[in-house]
């Protein structure tokens, strides 16, 4: 792994299929330049360790759909797609960044209800000290806008690290 990675545990509703819903993320991604590669096999190929902290995220739901996104679709990681959350970077406007722009999309399609992102970077995927944290959409979206900000005034606590659960309003989840 050479950047950071963003794993998506999407909860789908009980009618929606994986391969109805893996045609649209795979479409959304595109859109933006991005890639996604979906099952925890595919990412456990990659890299045991995240395979496995995966799996155990997935075991969370009833019905996931498990990707991974990464910058573009040949690369296994998100670095460049994090490179336009960078504040600091010359005419970056994370706001307006691919990556938020697919999540919103993303967050939008028929048929999920939930996900559980799994950003990590420097701490190793199967930490225990990983954070876990639950919040509303807008406000993973205000935390993936100002990742990099909160990963310098976090360092000590594991930087923008961690897990995030998210549910839409409706959801019939916990």
């Amino acid at each position: 792994m050479a950047g950071p990675v963003i794993d998506v545990i999407a909860s789908l509703l009980p009618k929606a299929t994986e391969r109805e819903v893996s045609k649209k993320v795979s479409l959304v991604a595109a859109q933006y330049g991005l890639g996604a590669s979906f099952g925890t096999e595919v990412i456990r190929s990659l890299y045991e360790k995240e395979g496995e902290a995966v799996e155990t995220l997935a075991r969370e739901l009833d019905h996931p759909l498990v990707f991974t996104v990464t910058s573009n679709p040949q690369s296994t990681d998100a670095h460049e797609a994090f490179r336009e959350l960078n504040p600091w970077r010359k005419g970056a406007k994370p706001s307006e960044s691919s990556l938020l722009k697919f999540f919103k999309e993303f967050w939008n399609i028929e048929g999920i209800d939930g996900a559980t992102f799994f950003l990590y970077e420097e701490l190793s995927p199967s930490s225990p000290s990983i954070p876990r944290y639950k919040m509303s959409f807008s406000q993973f979206v205000d935390w993936m806008t100002r990742y990099y900000e909160i990963d310098t005034s976090r360092r000590n606590k594991g930087g923008a690290e961690g897990i995030f659960t998210v549910r839409k309003e409706t959801s019939r989840l916990p």
